[in-house]
C-alpha cells in the first residue's frame, strides 16, 4: 500500500499547510488541535490527489513497467474501491478543518484545491498545452499551503491576513509543483507517454526517449527548467533582501549562506542531469536529490522563523517519509558511488 499512498512524497504534502500556517497573522498561536488537524487535512488531500490520479490513469499505468507493482495495476484493489477511498477524503478534510477552528475561507480554499486537483487528474497529459495543466496542479498544491494560513485563523474573524511570506510560500510551492510535474515527472514517464500518445511538457519541448531509459535534452527543455529554477531561487532572495522574516543579522547571514549553497547544489544537479541525459540511473539520482534540495530550501528559509516545536514537527514530517521509504538514502548512496567512480 506504500505505492498506493505515495508514502515517500508524503512529507512534501504535510509540510505545505504547516508552513502556510506559520505565515498567518495568528502564528505562533498554533496551540491545541491546530497542528494535528492540519496534518490530518494534508493527509486527506494527499490520499485524494494520488489515489484519484491512479484511478483515472489506470489504462496508461498498465502499460508502464515502472508501475507494474502498483496495487491497482496488480489488481490488489478494485478501481471502484480506490475511487471511494479517494472521495471520502473530501469530507474528512472538512472535519479536520472544523477541528482546527479555521475561518470559513479555509473551507473555500480547501474546496478549490480539491477541485483544481481533480481537474488536473482528468485533463493532465491530455491538454493541447501541457504547461497549463502543470500550473493547475501547482495552484492546487499552492492552495493547500494557503489553506494552512486560513485554517489557523480564528473562525470568529471575517478574514485572514495574507502576508508577503504567505504569498512567497504559496508561490514557491506552486512553481515547485510545476517543475515536478512538467520536468521530473514528464522525463520519468517519457517513453511510455510517447507510446500512449499523451501530451506532457517534456514532449511539448521536444524531449525524446533513448534506449536504456535516457532522454534527449533539447535546448527548449533545458531553458524552461532553468527558468523555473531561477524563480525558486529568486523568491527566497526577495524575502531575505527585504528581511520579511525579521531575522537578526547573524540569522540573516547564516540563512544567506545556506540558501546560496542549496541554490548552487540544485543548479549543479540540473547541469549533471542535462549532460548525462542518456544515463537513466544518473537522471534518477539527480532528480531525486534535486527535488529534496529544492523543497528543502523553503525549510532552510524558515529555519529561524519557526518556533522550536513547529520546526521539529516540520522537519520530522519532511525527512521522516524520505528516510522511511529509503528515497533519500538511496539517492545519496548512488550519488556517492558515482562520485567515487568519477561519473557524477
Amino acid at each position: 500500500m506504500e505505492l498506493l499512498i505515495r508514502f515517500k512524497a508524503l512529507g512534501f504534502t504535510l509540510v505545505m499547510p504547516l508552513l502556510g500556517a506559520a505565515t498567518a497573522s495568528a502564528y505562533p498561536g498554533l496551540a491545541g488541535n491546530k497542528v494535528p488537524a492540519l496534518i490530518g487535512a494534508a493527509l486527506s488531500y494527499h490520499l485524494f490527489s494520488y489515489i484519484l490520479n491512479d484511478v483515472i490513469d489506470l489504462p496508461v499505468d498498465r502499460t508502464e513497467p515502472l508501475r507494474a507493482d502498483y496495487p491497482l495495476v496488480k489488481g490488489l484493489i478494485e478501481p471502484w474501491q480506490a475511487l471511494g477511498l479517494a472521495l471520502v477524503q473530501i469530507p474528512l478534510a472538512g472535519v479536520f478543518t472544523a477541528v482546527a477552528g479555521g475561518s470559513y475561507q479555509a473551507y473555500v480554499i480547501l474546496g478549490a484545491s480539491f477541485a483544481l486537483m481533480a481537474a488536473y487528474n482528468v485533463w493532465g497529459k491530455r491538454s493541447i498545452f501541457p504547461p497549463v495543466t502543470d500550473l493547475i496542479q501547482g495552484l492546487a498544491w499552492g492552495g493547500l499551503t494557503l489553506y494552512g494560513a486560513a485554517a489557523t485563523t480564528d473562525s470568529s474573524r471575517f478574514t485572514f491576513h495574507v502576508s508577503p511570506l504567505t504569498v512567497l510560500a504559496v508561490s514557491y510551492v506552486a512553481i515547485f509543483i510545476v517543475m515536478i510535474n512538467g520536468i521530473h515527472g514528464s522525463v520519468r514517464d517519457l517513453a511510455n507517454d510517447l507510446r500512449c500518445g499523451l501530451r506532457t511538457t517534456a514532449i511539448r519541448l521536444g524531449a525524446r526517449s533513448r534506449p536504456g531509459g535516457g532522454i534527449d535534452v533539447t535546448p527548449r527543455l533545458a531553458w524552461y527548467t532553468l527558468a523555473l529554477q531561477a524563480i525558486l531561487i529568486a523568491l527566497p532572495v526577495l524575502a531575505l533582501t527585504n528581511n520579511w522574516l525579521d531575522y537578526a543579522p547573524w540569522e540573516l547571514a547564516v540563512t544567506w549562506v545556506s540558501m546560496l549553497a542549496v541554490a548552487l547544489a540544485s543548479v549543479g544537479l540540473l547541469a549533471i542531469a542535462a549532460r548525462s541525459g542518456s544515463d537513466a540511473r544518473t537522471l534518477f539520482v539527480c532528480g531525486s536529490l534535486h527535488l529534496v534540495l529544492s523543497f528543502g530550501a523553503l525549510l532552510v528559509l524558515f529555519g529561524f522563523y519557526l518556533d522550536k516545536v513547529l520546526l521539529f514537527v516540520v522537519f520530522a514530517a519532511y525527512v521522516g517519509p524520505l528516510l522511511a521509504s529509503g528515497l533519500l538514502h538511496s539517492g545519496l548512496a548512488q550519488a556517492w558511488r558515482k562520485v567515487k567512480r568519477g561519473r557524477l
